[in-house]
């Protein structure tokens, strides 16, 4: 007897006498009429699952079709299309969905149902879990299997009974689908339900529900196997730290890309960037704050990268500190540039780690497609090319591949001798191996010393005095940028204060200072301590700063530059002229004196096209500077002619070849000597001497 329409009646207490079926519908047979639902509804039968027989050889002859498809299929999908086709053959008569349970949202969702009808699919493709949800959702509502005999008579049906009656479909065993693995307190959740239609009244027997309890356990194997393999899978194609793809998923992208692309027609061949974006001196933030801070700005980086992209492109982490993009939707018109500064912008804005502020920056190097290679491993290997000159021009920058760097892309043994002076590098300021020249600055006198710049040199046991682009580069990509920049101050301070206690001129001493010590948070604190330990008055120390960093507008900029011209030092621009110089800018920021770059300076006095292109742009930055009362050097003068020209043009000061080389500490104190004796009475010369 059914019972009340309210309380479904339990068979694992009371087992009803099977009626008649109706017969099933031969293949061309058409879909049987809707029913009318009868005047009573009854209430499904909830079945405690009994043990399976595993023993029968229909299921044996299952498992080992069960292995066959987890070895023959990847995607989760297609695994479960298989087994639902499977168990067909295995259930006579039936038609086989799996729905899969979302604990979030507590709702079934379909996994899959090869033969049933879409129209029927669409409408059970989410399920809410409950009493009255169709067999699935009572099925995990209760905990057990439920049989609903006569879906058209059946109340849990109510709502999609319907659906079911246009796919022909009479009856539904639902079976839950539990956990592989039990939990620590022995349970086994449910995480689904196997359902079995047909097209037929089909009543409850014991047998059936043994070969269907048994079916549902090896689905149970079968989606714990599977979802572990696609776990697994995406863990070899995704990075822990970022979530981000790897360089491997990166890479098959990119190849993926560069099919689709030759597929096409020329006038609509796709255009695509490969950027690799590398944080500038990133050691420096794991040394000094640790590598649990270290890996919260990764993660804060790989969201920015990820904000400034859409969603048809991709982000992926490659290394350490290193990132690729893969930018699409490039135009004929596009610039790669205006994409670069903004992805730029982003990055090197301030970071903000519960109120502790920090400044990290990024260079970028890119190559486009299909003009800067038409193969994946090219384009990347071009990026990182453009990557390492960005690198080289001071960090915090872009440079887009050209064929000349290709061109001076080191060989292997080259990169063998980068390896061994890598090695070499990190002991230098142990070792006492690096050593600051000094080359003089000259008045519009001609005689009169008024400056002298401090130039890093390294002197190595086996290959003599290395200029700074030999091992710079180097050295920026190991993280040891900040800590020479420091030692260059404290030695150009030391030895000023030391020729001023000797007696000899009082002028200031220049020291560079590069992007990444510039933004370093303890720049100031540094130089402050310097001064105090050196005793050396802040006048006699000049800063030089080069223009593409000054030219970078923002608040951050402009208080450093205020705070160390407040500490009463010479401000200096650096290389002017090489980026888009401005009045804007230079009426900002409290610069006290502008370098001519010496690629200008060079051009005078060759006699071609660009002499007077040269002398021109010179002649502009000096008005430019006297406008504002800034103070212009020429560097890099080398002639005569150079020297006429820039001080009947009135520029201040002259550094240069003509006038001095760069050399060590002792031969400029044997210079300043004697420029100190030329000026005294020969008296107080020959008392000295």
């Amino acid at each position: 007897m059914n019972g009340p329409p309210d309380e479904p009646k339990d068979v694992t207490q009371t087992q009803e006498t099977p009626k008649r079926g109706v017969p099933k519908p031969g293949p061309s047979a058409p879909k049987p009429p809707m029913p009318e639902p009868p005047s009573e509804e009854t209430g499904p039968r909830l079945v405690d699952s009994p043990p399976p027989a595993t023993q029968a050889p229909v299921l044996l002859r299952a498992q080992q079709r069960i292995l066959e498809i987890l070895v023959a299929k990847e995607e989760l999908g297609d695994v479960l299309d298989e087994v639902c086709l499977l168990f067909e053959e295995t259930v006579e008569g039936s038609k086989c969905s799996i729905m899969l349970h979302e604990q979030v949202t507590h709702q079934l969702r379909m996994g899959a149902a090869p033969s049933l009808d879409e129209d029927f699919k669409r409408a059970m493709e989410v399920v809410s879990v409950g009493p009255q949800s169709a067999s699935c959702g009572a099925a995990v509502h209760h905990g057990k299997t439920v049989v609903a005999e006569d879906v058209a008579s059946n109340r849990i049906w109510r709502d999609y009974r319907e659906q079911a009656a246009e796919a022909g479909l009479r009856s539904c065993w639902s079976i839950p689908l539990r956990k592989a693995q039990p939990d620590p307190r022995g349970e086994r959740r449910i995480v689904g339900t196997v359902d079995f239609y047909f097209e037929d009244v089909r009543q409850y027997t014991a047998s059936q529900l043994e070969i269907l309890t048994a079916a549902s356990d090896l689905a149970s194997c079968v989606l714990h196997n599977t979802q572990t393999r696609v776990s697994l899978n995406e863990r070899q194609h995704y990075d822990s730290l970022t979530d981000l793809p790897n360089r491997g998923l990166y890479t098959q992208r990119l190849r993926q890309l560069i099919e689709d692309a030759k597929s096409q027609s020329k006038d609509s061949q796709l255009r695509f960037a490969v950027a690799v974006v590398d944080l500038d001196d990133f050691k420096e933030v794991n040394d000094t704050l640790g590598f649990q801070m270290g890996d919260l700005v990764l993660q804060a980086v790989g969201q920015r990268l990820a904000g400034c992209l859409h969603e048809s492109d991709t982000i992926a982490r490659s290394g350490s500190d290193d990132f690729l993009l893969l930018i699409q939707g490039l135009d004929k018109d596009f610039d790669v540039g205006v994409i670069a500064e903004k992805i730029l912008r982003r990055v090197n804005d301030p970071y903000d780690f519960d109120g502790y502020p920090l400044y990290v920056t990024a260079s970028m190097g890119i190559s486009v497609y299909p003009w800067d290679g038409d193969d994946a491993q090219i384009l990347l290997r071009n990026a990182e090319t453009a990557l390492v000159s960005a690198k080289e021009r001071g960090g915090s920058s872009y440079e887009q591949f050209r064929p000349t760097m290709a061109r001076n892309r080191p060989t292997v043994e080259r990169w063998f001798e980068q390896t061994r002076l890598a090695s070499q590098l990190r002991g230098v300021l142990h070792r006492d191996e690096l050593e600051l020249y000094y080359q003089l600055k000259y008045a519009d006198d001609r005689v009169t010393v008024c400056g002298a710049e401090a130039l890093l040199r390294w002197q190595h046991p086996e290959l003599g005095l290395l200029l700074p682009n030999q091992f710079l580069p180097l050295a920026e990509r190991m993280g040891l940028t900040v800590p020479f920049g420091e030692w260059c101050l404290e030695t150009a301070c030391r030895q000023n204060k030391h020729w001023q206690e000797q007696g000899l001129l009082h002028f200031p001493v220049s020291v560079n200072v590069s992007p990444l010590q510039f933004r370093h948070g303890q720049l100031l604190s540094s130089i402050e301590r310097t001064l105090q330990v050196s005793g050396l008055d802040p006048k006699y120390l000049e800063l030089e700063i080069i223009e593409r960093l000054a030219m970078e507008d923002n608040q951050h900029n402009q208080q450093r530059l205020d705070a160390l011209h407040d500490l009463g030092l010479c401000l200096s621009i650096d290389d002017f002229g090489t980026g888009f110089s401005s009045l804007s800018y230079l009426s900002r920021f409290p610069f006290d004196t502008i370098k001519i770059d010496r690629s200008f300076i060079k051009e005078i006095g060759t006699g071609n096209d660009r002499d007077k292109d040269s002398r021109n742009i010179v002649l502009a930055i000096i008005s430019m500077a006297r406008a504002l009362s800034i103070k212009v050097v020429a560097e890099g003068v080398e002639t005569e002619e150079q020297v006429d020209f820039l001080f009947q043009n009135e520029c201040d000061v002259i550094q240069g070849f003509y006038f001095a080389r760069p050399e060590p500490a002792e031969k400029v104190t044997v210079t300043l000597q004697k420029v100190l004796e030329s000026r005294m009475p020969l008296s107080e010369a020959a008392r000295r001497a």
